[in-house]
């Protein structure tokens, strides 16, 4: 990943987020940002029974001491499992592909170190374009309803 100039590996992140006590398994990957390179996303999977608190995610987050200042995931996706492969290896082209473009529970942070809050977006339509990341954002700030507004870019 590369956030803000800053290369880091999606492994370290993925073993602080499995340290949390609701997380069964947890898959960290970049989605592209016209401003920054990229942004962290998170697809956990939860253990059965379990429900997201947004806000507990949060303190998680901030009380350890060896999360990096660019590697909070600025999107969280809560899925009942995760794809893998034959060998259990999380499938991350799978979730690149499909960002937040899923039926699964996506939260957003629009602000850094701000609340998470719940992306809602429209009914799905055809993906936008991988090759323009500008389109890309602007394609995101349209599909999201009157729930969350996204600003023009993230701020740093």
């Amino acid at each position: 990943l590369r956030v803000d100039g800053e290369n880091f590996a999606a492994a370290p992140v993925e073993r602080i987020l499995a340290r949390h006590p609701e997380v069964v398994l947890a898959a960290v990957y970049a989605v592209p940002d016209p401003d920054v390179g990229d942004l962290v996303m998170t697809a956990l999977q939860l253990r059965p029974g379990a429900t997201f608190d947004p806000d507990g995610f949060a303190s998680f987050l901030a009380a350890q001491p060896d999360l990096g200042t660019k590697w909070t995931p600025r999107f969280v996706r809560i899925a009942a499992t995760l794809p893998v492969t034959e060998t259990s290896k999380v499938l991350k082209r799978v979730l690149r592909r499909d960002r937040w473009e899923t039926d699964d529970e996506v939260w957003w942070q629009p602000e850094k170190g701000g609340a998470y809050r719940r992306l809602t977006v429209s009914a799905r339509r055809p993906r936008v374009s991988q090759a323009s990341p500008i389109v890309f954002a602007s394609g995101l700030a349209s599909a999201i309803t009157q729930t969350v507004t996204m600003p023009p870019s993230p701020s740093r």
